[in-house]
């Protein structure tokens, strides 16, 4: 089995020499490999152990002296290749791109990476199946049985290779994070992408009735999508983004697009709390459905109609689905987001600290698209006279490339969940 794991590093706190204008990767300070980052590797090898192949370690530099030797273990990994970069761009979409590049060309069984956005833009744009928050891997058949944490609870999930997976947040310490020997060989690759691409208007209509000011013409016209979760009673973080919207939007309009089962008993409450107008999509496949369901559900809305930016929660299911929203819109990605402010220059973003900037920061936001926002950090209102308009979208899930599974013990099989 051919693998391959994408790791970042973080500037240790005792030399942190982190500034605005040099804030990500490539800057300069004492190394230090992620510990989510060293899970990744770890799980690399001992799917290696277990199942034989290759373990390749990959990571994007100016030089070969920003890779942090001194804290990636040795023991297991074959090689790790260098992608070299001229000049660093802020943006993950830029990131993901230069790393497809790459990646198109080794045709990986596995690939693995720490960061839930990076994972699934890169794997949107290898067009394989992806799965993040991944706490297990048993491979049988020729298929991958992932066990994946979600929100408090656990589910298995089936799908073939080639596939991405990233392991959950802060899953612990690597069993060995320091090394006494390193024999790794380093190689050079140099990666030129045409990044930045904007996607060509396809005659998409507008949401709800106003005209479409073309984005960047008239920053106070703004069409607003709204992604809602209304699954595992994760409705008020929708009524969250809603009120962030309306922050953003200007005077254009904020649409609220809802998936499930039967998603019509929501749609009223999406509009009490300000959204304009609800999509609504209703197919058994999304009552609890997989990445692939979702996205294809979100991507038919991006087809048929025009937005100018997209708000998801920062949950595990607006982080998965906003990074591949990112890619199909061709767009930077913002997340994390827990305050917002129009002024006469544009909009101003507040995000949290990441493992990339220990410091909070603040960002001039109108080159950008798509959003997640921080639970917690936006008071939502219901208007009582608000009175909106609700649209039925009907489409067709198909080609799903994972299903999910009910399973005690996969030594005993397994059901295949829902329909």
């Amino acid at each position: 089995m051919k693998q391959f794991v994408l790791i970042d590093f973080v500037v240790d706190a005792k030399d942190n020499r982190t500034t605005k204008e040099n804030r990500l990767m490539g800057r300069r300070g004492a190394n230090k490999l992620h510990p989510d980052d060293a899970y990744a590797v770890e799980e690399a090898v001992r799917l290696k152990t277990k199942h034989g192949g290759k373990v390749t370690i990959l990571f994007l530099a100016e030089d070969a002296t920003e890779y942090p030797y001194p804290h990636v273990r040795d023991s297991g990994v074959d090689e790790t290749v260098w992608l070299k970069k001229e000049t660093w761009h802020e943006d993950v979409f830029t990131t993901a791109s230069m790393l497809s590049e790459y990646l198109k060309e080794e045709e990986a069984d596995l690939i693995l990476t720490a960061s839930d956005i990076w994972g699934t833009m890169i794997a949107e744009l290898l067009e394989i199946p992806s799965v993040t928050r991944v706490l297990d891997v048993d491979i049988r058949r020729g298929d991958a049985f992932l066990k994946r944490k979600m929100e408090e609870e656990e589910e298995w999930m089936k799908t073939s290779f080639p596939l991405f997976i990233t392991p959950p947040p802060q899953v612990g310490e690597a069993e060995s994070t320091f090394i006494k020997r390193l024999k790794i060989a380093v190689q050079t690759t140099e990666v030129k992408v045409d990044h930045r691409l904007k996607g060509e208007d396809s005659g998409r209509r507008d949401a709800g009735g106003i005209s479409r000011a073309s984005y960047g013409s008239d920053q106070t016209l703004q069409n607003i999508l709204v992604v809602g979760e209304i699954q595992n009673q994760r409705d008020q973080c929708s009524y969250e983004a809603i009120a962030a919207a309306e922050r953003m939007v200007g005077d254009g309009e904020v649409t609220a697009v809802l998936m499930g089962e039967d998603v019509r008993a929501f749609s009223k409450e999406m509009m009490a709390y300000g959204a304009d107008g609800v999509l609504e999509i209703n197919h058994p496949l999304l009552e609890n459905g997989t990445p692939d369901s979702y996205a294809q559900a979100l991507f038919k809305v991006l087809d048929d109609y025009s937005f100018d930016r997209i708000v998801f929660p920062d949950s595990p299911f607006g982080r998965e689905l906003s990074a591949r929203a990112a890619v199909r819109m061709r767009s930077e990605l913002m997340t994390g987001v827990t305050e917002i402010e129009r002024l006469d220059g544009g909009v101003e973003f507040t995000v949290l600290p990441s493992r990339r900037n220990s410091l909070e920061e603040k960002i001039n936001g109108e080159a950008w698209r798509v959003f997640t926002i921080q639970s917690g950090c936006f008071t939502p209102g219901i208007k009582e006279e608000k009175k909106g308009w609700k649209r039925l979208v009907n489409m067709e899930i198909e080609d799903l490339r994972m299903e999910r599974l009910d399973v005690t013990d996969l030594s005993h099989g397994y059901e295949r969940a829902g329909v």
